[in-house]
């Protein structure tokens, strides 16, 4: 799924995730911070308004014959004092420089799933990048609702979500990661009930090297979360 009308020219520019990755029109640098260090994992801190990366010096040349490694892991279980969470790390374990041309949120922007019998996983970065209007931050809601999975209550998303559609360019060194978090809520016309829940994103073809990515949320018949994802070169 992925935006099918684009306009440039305005910072609230919108459009609806429908049809196939077709088309991106502005392009931005990243604004995300870039720390050298030994240590091999990322870490986010304070409100999410940052983030780290771990660099290597080591370039290779040669060309590319793996993807990197993208992984997921469930940080916080959705419970009735919040929504759960999952954290994204995509990770360049080959021996060049990586570069990427990736949606509005690295590594992963696809904020809405396909639809399972009707319903719809809303997958939304906690960090503001103005990346949605409206933004995150008013799309997470401050209460959950009557519904509930087995023990667990729905959130659901105050109103629908619509990308702010611009390119962010990355080049990932060798060791290099980049993490980010991502909130999950209910889409705001959607029941909740378990099943698998698959967002798939496929990087601009105005770079060099495309990465084809899916994250996958299963919500168990007791409400718990669990998080897949896997990337491959097209």
């Amino acid at each position: 799924m992925s935006a099918a009308v684009v306009t440039t020219g305005c910072a609230d520019t919108v459009t609806t995730e429908t049809g196939t990755d077709t088309a991106e029109t502005k392009s931005s640098t990243d604004t995300v911070t870039k720390e050298p260090s030994t240590n091999t994992v990322n870490t986010e801190t304070g409100a999410d308004t940052t983030e780290t990366r771990t660099t290597a010096d080591a370039t290779d040349t040669t060309a590319v014959v793996a993807p990197p490694a993208l992984d997921a892991v469930v940080t916080r279980q959705p419970s009735g004092s919040a929504p759960g969470q999952v954290k994204l790390r995509l990770h360049n374990d080959t021996a060049r420089t990586l570069d990427i041309r990736f949606g509005n949120v690295p590594p992963f922007s696809r904020f809405s799933s396909a639809s399972v019998a009707g319903r719809r996983l809303l997958f939304l970065p906690t960090i503001d990048r103005q990346a949605t209007s409206p933004p995150v931050a008013q799309l997470v809601p401050a209460e959950p609702t009557d519904r509930r999975i087995g023990d667990v209550p729905c959130w659901t998303a105050t109103g629908e979500v619509y990308p702010v559609e611009f390119f962010t360019d990355e080049s990932l060194r060798p060791g290099d990661s980049v993490v980010r978090s991502y909130t999950v809520v209910w889409a705001s016309d959607s029941d909740c009930g378990p099943g698998t829940y698959s967002f798939e994103r496929t990087t601009s073809n105005e770079a060099p090297l495309r990465l084809d990515s899916t994250v996958e949320i299963t919500v168990a018949t007791d409400g718990s979360l669990s998080a897949a994802a896997e990337t491959d070169l097209v």
